[in-house]
């Protein structure tokens, strides 16, 4: 059975105009003539499809174009109402989609009418017929499966299993797929309470005391063009507190908004089929110290148009571990990721100095000397004195895909780690240093990466310094796993855990630990398994029915948080186990 036969029916770029589609139905039983179902497709695919697929590549699942025309109407339509049904039936195709994708997609019988569904699939065709894309199960790169054994494959286990408590089961905003789409976790500086603070897509930060969630802040109604659908990098992205938020009372958030023409600081030059926006606002409460959003000031202080709703404004972070007088105090860190530009055509958008797009930024909120008077550019940064001509000064380090976390390493003079999400075949760790180019979208892993047909060309060997492009930590292939999710240098209580790097797999919930300061490349990694009271073992994937949309954090203690958004529950590790074989 060739690996190539693999699908899921769903897209991530249907934001195209259908004027000039044929009249009729098309050779695949899909309808082309109706406007209006062709909307309704894309407006259903936005919801429920964009999070994993897309039409040109292999993503969270495989690439789709053409696809209508290679796999049968009923065939489609059986496999997304119950997928794990069919390959329990023995089906081929979707048995292999579960070896190969780790986890079974999630069956949408009970969310989508074959109305419903007629509308995507309808949409997919035409779509696929405007760009005259097609399936083609012998197309794939045929060295792909020698560079995914790339590092040596499977990841080894660890000695120690985590053992994890629930903290609270945290509520589901009305939203399409009726998860809690938990996303980030903070303490405030200086807080020696145990209260907690979460955010989720859907537009509320809570607060978590005593096993008790509240909401303290919901920003769904603040802003007009609140834009929180689908999945990837929309809705209420990241915040965090500023480090003197005692004295001066200031919070830091990230949104999307859906773009109709408003201002900007950066516009990509490109179709804006599906753009939105990404902004950042600072909220000033009354009262520094006390989380109290009543009667808050609010202030944006930037703005960025991304070319579709991926990939976009990901992690904010301040140095948690930097001091008055240090060079990051105060200083705002802001991952931004390639837009989904390069999967979507536009391969010259992202990897360049005039552009913030696949870039860190780090920024001065307190500062009037950027580019509209709402922050400030640190007189340190890399690219302040570059010539290149309308360089962003603003950017840190470059060359990055999705930078989805950013966390600091407190052991190792207070490094920078950040996570950056594949495309095709790889998923980093990279250690920042300031204006570094990382790669993306030339680069993925330790492989040459053609943008435009977006393929792996060649293999670069780990022990060959390319002075041009900072090497990756670590990395994992997809056949490990889907999409990394960072996590902290571990600092809590748990003394085994003390200094090892924790992240994990979003799609799997596969959890892993490398040593962040030993020396060498690529780091070596560890699988992590994990253990509660109720006597459940093993990954954390099979406590959780499909895809996991695993996040990891940690409190002002250094205590580490897993959140996983498909079953709404937080959990906290209190212990690790030693595993006899």
């Amino acid at each position: 059975m060739n690996l190539s036969n693999l699908l899921f029916p769903f897209v991530l770029t249907l934001g195209v105009a259908t004027s000039g589609f044929a009249q009729g139905t098309g050779s695949d039983g899909f309808p082309r003539r109706d406007q209006e179902l062709t909307d309704r497709g894309q407006e259903l695919s936005s919801i429920y499809c964009r999070s994993c697929h897309d039409y040109r590549r292999t993503h969270i699942g495989p690439k789709l174009g053409g696809i209508t025309r290679y796999r049968t109407r009923e065939w489609l339509m059986d496999f997304v109402k119950d997928p794990a049904g069919l390959a329990a039936s023995g089906d081929e195709t979707a048995l292999e989609l579960i070896a190969r994708y780790k986890v079974p997609m999630p069956g949408f019988a009970a969310l989508l009418t074959d109305d419903d569904l007629e509308a995507i699939f309808s949409s997919i065709a035409a779509y696929s017929d405007r760009r005259e894309l097609t399936f083609n199960p012998g197309e794939d790169n045929p060295r792909i499966q020698e560079m995914l054994s790339l590092p040596t494959e499977p990841v080894p286990a660890a000695t120690h299993a985590l053992v994890l408590d629930d903290v609270v089961t945290m509520p589901v905003i009305p939203n399409p797929r009726n998860i809690a789409r938990i996303a980030t976790l903070r303490s405030v500086p200086g807080d020696n309470s145990s209260d907690l603070y979460i955010s989720n897509q859907d537009g509320a930060i809570y607060r978590i005391r005593d096993g008790e969630s509240k909401v303290v802040l919901n920003i769904r109604e603040r802003f007009a063009d609140f834009f929180n659908y689908p999945g990837l990098a929309s809705g209420l992205g990241s915040f965090d507190f500023h480090p003197e938020f005692n004295d001066n009372g200031l919070v830091y958030l990230t949104h999307t908004e859906a773009y109709s023409g408003q201002a900007t600081d950066y516009l990509p030059d490109s179709p804006l089929d599906e753009a939105v926006q990404a902004v950042v606002s600072e909220i000033r409460v009354k009262t520094p110290g006390k989380v109290d959003f009543d009667d808050a000031s609010w202030q944006e202080i930037m703005r960025v148009t991304l070319p579709t709703a991926v990939h976009g404004m990901q992690d904010i972070t301040f140095a948690p571990f930097a001091r008055p007088g240090d060079a990051d105090f105060g200083l705002l860190f802001i991952g931004i990721g390639d837009g989904g530009s390069t999967a979507n055509g536009y391969s010259d958008l992202p990897h360049r100095l005039d552009a913030p797009l696949g870039s860190i930024l780090r920024i001065d909120p307190l500062g009037t000397n950027g580019r509209n008077g709402q922050y400030g550019i640190p007189p340190d940064n890399p690219f302040v004195d570059n010539e290149t001509p309308n360089v962003w000064p603003e950017i840190y380090a470059w060359g990055f895909r999705n930078p989805h976390r950013l966390t600091w390493n407190p052991f190792e003079n207070h490094q920078l780690l950040s996570i950056d999400i594949g495309s095709n075949l790889f998923e980093e760790i990279n250690v920042i240093e300031a204006g570094r180019d990382y790669g993306w979208n030339v680069r993925e892993g330790n492989l040459e990466f053609d943008p435009v047909a977006q393929n792996p060309t060649k293999i670069i060997p780990w022990d060959v310094d390319e002075a041009e492009y900072a090497e990756p930590l670590a990395v994992y292939s997809h056949l490990e796993g889907r999409a990394i999710c960072g996590g902290p240098v571990y600092r809590g209580s748990v003394e085994w855990l003390r200094g090892k790097f924790i992240f994990g797999d979003i799609v799997t919930g596969n959890l892993y630990y490398l040593d962040p300061d030993k020396p060498g490349k690529p780091q070596p990694i560890f699988r992590l398994s994990v253990t509660d009271a109720q006597g459940r073992d093993g990954p954390l994937g099979a406590w959780i029915k499909g895809r996991v949309d695993l996040r990891l954090w940690e409190d002002a203690a250094g205590e580490l948080y897993i959140l996983t958004k498909t079953d709404g529950v937080v959990r906290r590790v209190v212990d690790v186990k030693e595993i006899n074989d």
